[in-house]
């Protein structure tokens, strides 16, 4: 997560503290972790085979959040959805 930590300073660096509205930077690579767990599937949900920075503009960040309001959902049951198929789908 300390890589997460630091793209979102990266991005109020840029963007001022307003940063959140406009665009959030979301960070993978091959090496990350945000698991306590050892060797964990889900671990896989911020790994990508070389070092990349997402942009994700914040219109579109909270078009989703409405999506999931309607769905009587957060954005955080989607990464959750996301790490239990990746935990069910294990190391191949």
């Amino acid at each position: 997560m300390q890589m997460a930590y630091e793209a979102s300073e990266m991005s109020k660096d840029l963007y001022g503290e307003d940063a959140f509205n406009e665009i959030m930077l979301l960070t993978f690579h091959p090496n990350s972790t945000f698991s306590d767990v050892p060797m964990d599937p889900a671990d896989y949900a911020l790994r990508s085979p070389f070092p990349t920075i997402h942009l994700l503009r914040g219109v579109d960040v909270r078009k989703a959040e409405d999506i999931c309001e309607k769905q009587n959902k957060t954005t955080e049951d989607i990464a959750i959805a996301n790490e239990s198929r990746l935990r069910g789908v294990g190391y191949a």
